[in-house]
């Protein structure tokens, strides 16, 4: 579908494509902006996630998680490999990141892997990837 001021084609199940008139199109421009803002205003949202803090190498490749695998996610987020929670219930995956740019996962964070906590912080939704960044862990 072409999207523009002009006139665009638009499939007709009877008479094959026919032209649609620019009202028809800007509703269509209207209608994607409605749904962009509407994803947008969903995300930085101030949450609190209760569930387990996972390496995400492990969780991704192998489903591997829980109290017998907490040395290894230690070594792997020590060593750098982002963690995440898995929402207890919905088994959810939040990507957790530090509460600012251009710093590092508190060390209260990193000492969790492996362990079933409550993160609070603030929710991002990037290409259906949910990102939350950490202001308090308990």
């Amino acid at each position: 579908m072409i999207l523009s001021t002009r006139t665009a084609l638009l499939p007709n199940s009877r008479k094959g494509y026919e032209r649609c008139s620019k009202s028809a199109v800007r509703r269509l421009q209207l209608l994607a902006l409605t749904v962009l803002l509407a994803v947008s205003v969903a995300a930085d949202q101030a949450v609190s996630v209760r569930g387990e803090i996972a390496d995400t190498y492990c969780y991704a490749a192998r489903g591997i998680r829980g109290s017998s695998h907490t040395a290894c996610a230690l070594r792997c987020a020590r060593k750098g490999i982002p963690l995440a929670v898995i929402e207890d219930g919905t088994r959810r995956v939040y990507i957790l990141l530090p509460p600012k740019d251009g710093s590092a996962l508190p060390e209260s964070v990193i000492n969790a892997a492996g362990t079933v906590r409550t993160v609070s912080g603030r929710v991002f939704v990037n290409g259906g990837t949910r990102f939350l960044s950490v202001d308090a862990i308990r």
